[in-house]
Parts: C-alpha cells; structure tokens; sequence
C-alpha cells in the first residue's frame, strides 16, 4: 500500500505519540527538530523505528538507522515516503 506525504506524516504522528504515550499535535511534531527535546530516548526511537516498519511494511536499510536521521520528525517521514515510492 502507497501513502500519501499527509498519511505518512498522520500515521508516524500516531505512532510517536503511541509509543512515547504522549498527545503532540501533528504541528508540533512536524516542527520538532530533535525527537529528545520532548523526551524520547534511544530505546523509543528504535521502538517508533519497529513501528514504521510493521505499519508501512518496509525494513530500515543500516545507513537510514543513525540517530540524528530517526531522531527528526522531518527526516523520518522522507525516509518512509521514499520507501513507498
């Protein structure tokens, strides 16, 4: 299934606020530049990671799995866009 750029960013809103148990509005998530500014560690950015695979159904390549890439909103929603392209 292909999503569309506001379906990607839509459903990886869901799943950072899922895993952190948080409520951030889509804005602010989307302006965020560092995902640790609102209190996610490694461990939940693997786990948001593991999430955007299951959900988009695609895997991570090594090179996309560095942290200043997984630990901003904008970087991480190209990475899964591109992904369904």
């Amino acid at each position: 299934m292909s999503y569309s750029v506001k379906e990607v960013e839509s459903k990886l809103c869901e799943i950072i606020n899922q895993v952190g148990d948080s409520s951030y509005s889509g804005e602010k998530l989307v302006q965020c530049e560092d995902l640790t500014s609102l209190g996610f560690d490694s461990v939940a950015l693997m786990r948001i990671v593991v999430e955007c695979e299951e959900i988009f159904s695609f895997e991570f390549e090594e090179d996309e799995l560095v942290f200043s890439k997984i630990n901003n909103f904008k970087t991480l929603s190209k990475i899964i866009e591109n992904k369904q392209k």
